[in-house]
């Protein structure tokens, strides 16, 4: 019986040790097409709706899809080399984007769908592979597509005057003043193993405005009648060099100052103007911060 239960457990570990070398191989040939056609679809679609609001004279709804594209064409990037490395060839995944233009209404109602449409696929590209780079990279797509989409209901509530339209808004800018709570741990973990405590330390100082800012927003739904506790954080990805980081806290700050300027321009008597001010200034100091040029539009 020990010997019989002897061999069980080698045939187990046999088994599993089987099932690990499959579930790598597979990792290894994910499918990465259709994720770079999608993100080089995005740049096109925001390009050709940024500059459509901009020539119908909406700059700002203009400005905040705009601001989205560097994140898609960093994603896309990351894909393509991904791509790349398992052999194939990402010159030859081309972008069939159809163009939506409209009013803007129309088109951050569009896009929102697009963009909970690029969390159900990031998610499930996070199941299907064990493998560490492709798991980065569903973990990246995770972080932009729910920033972006947090973004679009802020933008989407800017205008309204419905108390529900609005809650969802201000949960959404919870959401997005959390994300960039974590996000700025996280990278200030990755500088300080690469040795550069200075700019950790930098981006640990902006940690405490937007901890507080977040409480500012929880305690306004709380006292709307609202629950702050329905907001879901995707986990931090730590990027790789100090370029890397620097380049995507000026995006994600952009991204904030873009948002937080249209409910600062949006309807007098809104909640989300409350909070606004004071988002788009913390925004525009980390943008300060790293001295970067970047393409905002601010209301102050």
């Amino acid at each position: 019986m020990a010997k019989l239960s002897w061999l069980m457990g080698v045939a187990l570990i046999i088994c599993l040790c089987g099932t690990t070398g499959v579930l790598a191989r597979q990792s290894r040939t994910v499918n990465l097409t259709s994720y770079l056609q999608a993100e080089q679809n995005e740049v096109a679609l925001l390009t050709a709706q940024a500059n459509y609001l901009t020539q119908q004279g909406d700059p700002l709804g203009a400005g905040v899809l705009a601001s989205y594209i560097p994140d898609h064409r960093t994603q896309a990037a990351q894909l393509a080399a991904q791509i790349t490395a398992q052999g194939g060839n990402p010159v030859m995944v081309p972008s069939n984007a159809q163009p939506f233009l409209g009013t803007r209404d129309a088109i951050l109602s569009h896009d929102l769908n697009e963009h909970q449409k690029a969390l159900a696929s990031y998610q499930n590209l996070q199941r299907d592979s064990t493998d560490p780079a492709i798991q980065q990279l569903a973990m990246m797509g995770l972080n932009g597509a729910s920033r972006h989409f947090s973004s679009l209901q802020v933008a989407q509530a800017a205008t309204s005057s419905s108390s529900r339209t609005v809650m969802t808004g201000l949960l959404a800018a919870l959401t997005l003043e959390q994300a960039m709570t974590a996000d700025l741990q996280m990278q200030a973990m990755r500088l300080t193993a690469l040795g550069d405590t200075t700019t950790a330390n930098t981006l640990m100082s902006l940690v405490p405005q937007h901890q507080t800012q977040a409480a500012n927003i929880a305690n306004l739904i709380t006292q709307m009648g609202g629950n702050s506790s329905r907001t879901t954080v995707p986990q931090a990805v730590a990027l790789a060099t100090r370029d890397q980081i620097i380049a995507h806290e000026s995006i994600v700050n952009t991204q904030l100052v873009n948002t937080y300027a249209l409910p600062l321009a949006g309807v007098p008597t809104s909640p989300l103007r409350t909070i606004a001010m004071q988002g788009q200034s913390i925004a525009l100091a980390g943008l300060q911060q790293f001295n970067r040029p970047s393409t905002v539009v601010s209301t102050r």
